[in-house]
């Protein structure tokens, strides 16, 4: 017996937005491809309705077509880590287990989409499983928006300080070492020279920095600034030239390099 997954719009169908269920159901579906093994090598699974009452808004998911290393068993893991997680978040403001942030983006979208066609929710489940089934509402959605709310902490950020804005508003960016995330960086008047003369350079920045729900540094009130040493690169080999005398053996670097290759 193929894994499905049932999903029943509640409500009466004469007051239920279409627009919205549709948005909603795409939303379910891109969740799934978020929840997918990554063994697939980047292929995703293709969606089929196994069932679709045009009375009522009362569909069956199964899956059409699955790239290699995705079976049944794979897709009904899916299923459940879904069901799972709505569960979760329409009872808590945390992050699934298993989820990631294109899971948790995925499902905020469809619980908002959702919650907007009816007040009345969307029961979720595997089909042939009657204890799986959840009901996600407008909590769901209240929950997952709670979780990108910014979080603030003092804190820094290494980068180099790059996008000088001074028209309305003083700001800048910085691109991090680690990750290549960007980090908006605002600043007053007392230390806008400092910060040209720190631009293009690399620095660390320290103040009040806000997080998104990921932990992904976003904004940073800048409190202190400081010029760093760019990242040893190591030297070339023309800058080593008269330390070493004795390295070649008396040759020169031409004829010592040739001399390597031929041995190699």
């Amino acid at each position: 017996m193929e894994p499905e997954l049932s999903v029943y719009v509640r409500g009466d169908p004469d007051s239920i937005d279409a627009g919205q269920v549709l948005a909603g159901l795409r939303s379910l579906l891109a969740l799934l491809g978020a929840l997918q093994p990554p063994r697939a090598g980047g292929q995703h699974v293709a969606w089929r309705f196994s069932k679709l009452r045009l009375n009522s808004v009362e569909t069956q998911i199964a899956a059409l077509d699955m790239p290699p290393g995705i079976d049944a068993d794979s897709v009904d893991a899916m299923f459940q880590a879904l069901v799972r997680g709505i569960h979760v978040t329409e009872t808590a403001i945390q992050v699934p287990s298993g989820w990631n942030a294109a899971a948790v983006d995925a499902a905020l979208k469809a619980s908002d989409a959702l919650s907007s066609a009816t007040a009345a929710g969307t029961e979720i489940g595997l089909v042939h499983d009657d204890s799986s089934r959840v009901v996600l509402t407008a909590q769901t959605a209240k929950n997952l928006k709670a979780l990108r709310v910014r979080r603030s902490s003092i804190g820094s950020v290494i980068g180099h300080l790059e996008s000088l804005t001074l028209h309305q508003k003083r700001e800048c960016a910085i691109w991090t070492d680690r990750r290549g995330e960007r980090v908006v960086v605002k600043f007053g008047p007392e230390q806008q020279l400092s910060v040209q003369q720190a631009m293009g350079k690399r620095v660390q920045a320290r103040g009040v920095l806000q997080r998104d729900y990921r932990g992904r540094p976003m904004v940073l009130d800048l409190a202190a600034l400081e010029i760093l040493p760019e990242p040893d690169q190591g030297r070339l080999l023309s800058e080593a030239a008269g330390e070493f005398p004795d390295f070649t053996g008396g040759v020169s670097v031409r004829a010592y390099l040739e001399s390597v290759r031929g041995t190699s």
